[in-house]
């Protein structure tokens, strides 16, 4: 069994996946005035379902002499990497997270080549966010760094030791964040479909809820982390976006009302993961693009049907 962050999320060959050849830890204050630890291979869902209840104090890095996969302490440097939280007076008040309604409608718009893939092969693409166009996707705020030198009570040992370590876990998090992307609404975008959908007539958009999204990872043995994008008008600084910023964006994208679901994970050195699911357990409705033309909707209902599954396919016109 490999161990991944939060959890074990599947049986494969050891030798496939190497051990990182480190150890992180989380040391945070909870709402009972005790300091407790959480150890975690990348920051993963369970440390950041903590932050609302719960302050980091620091991060805190074991490596290996020899980078053998052992976790038993017997065989790690005492060296330890400190990442300190930053502790600042003007920081930005706490916003918080959108709470959704579990038959909230969210959406994702697709090429007919990704929908082929749910269809056919069962399978729900995450992509690498490195490979998003935006190159400040996984990225704090300068406000951030801002906060590390300008931080209370910190040596300028540990403001430089700070800021290197920082460094460093942004440029990995671009390479170990892998994301899904929905869009929340009531109504079709049809502005975002034609982006996401590549401007075709031939692409496809499919309807879900906040529930049925959760309950398709939970039967999967990854830790996904499903929730919404919070957006900020303004470089922003608070300990959430310092620790996750893949969960943060600027305001210029509000419009996008993005629903995220997120996988950390060290080791598999692809630009994309695919984790197989049972597209009649998320999927409510499935709605050609309403330019499309009759052929068009009649064989995407055929493939649908053929594929033994009993899921809407519906063609709705702007109003």
């Amino acid at each position: 069994m490999i161990r991944y962050p939060d959890s074990v999320v599947g049986t494969m060959d050891e030798n496939n996946i190497p051990h990182p050849g480190f150890i992180k830890h989380f040391i945070y204050g909870g709402t009972d005035s005790k300091i407790h630890t959480h150890e975690c291979l990348y920051e993963g869902k369970e440390m950041y379902e903590k932050l609302d209840s719960s302050f980091i104090i620091a991060q805190v890095t074991l490596h290996t002499k020899d980078h053998e996969k052992r976790i038993d302490g017997t065989n790690w440097d005492k060296f330890r990497d400190i990442e300190l939280t930053p502790i600042i007076h003007d920081s930005e008040e706490y916003k918080p997270k959108e709470v959704l309604d579990n038959g909230q409608k969210i959406w994702r718009f697709m090429s007919l080549s990704k929908f082929n893939d749910i269809i056919n092969h069962k399978h729900l693409h995450f992509s690498r966010i490195d490979q998003f166009d935006d190159k400040l996707e996984g990225m704090s705020p300068s406000s951030c760094i801002k906060a590390i030198i300008n931080s209370s009570s910190r040596t300028a040992e540990q403001t430089d030791e700070t800021l290197r370590l920082h460094r460093i876990r942004m440029n990995a998090n671009r390479k170990n964040s892998y994301a899904l992307c929905w869009h929340i609404n009531n109504e079709i975008n049809h502005e975002l479909w034609n982006e996401y959908g590549g401007n075709s007539n031939e692409s496809i958009a499919i309807q879900t809820n906040p529930k049925l999204i959760n309950n398709t990872f939970k039967s999967t043995m990854f830790p996904v982390l499903n929730e919404s994008i919070r957006y900020f008008d303004k470089d922003y600084f608070n300990h959430h976006a310092y620790w996750f910023p893949t969960l943060f964006k600027q305001d210029e994208f509000k419009h996008e009302r993005e629903y995220r679901s997120i996988l950390f994970v060290y080791g598999f050195e692809m630009t994309g993961l695919k984790i197989q699911i049972n597209p009649e357990k998320f999927i409510q409705k499935i709605y050609v693009h309403p330019d499309a033309s009759k052929e068009f909707f009649k064989k995407i209902r055929l493939f649908v049907k053929n594929s033994g599954f009993k899921i809407p396919v519906q063609q709705k016109r702007p109003d």
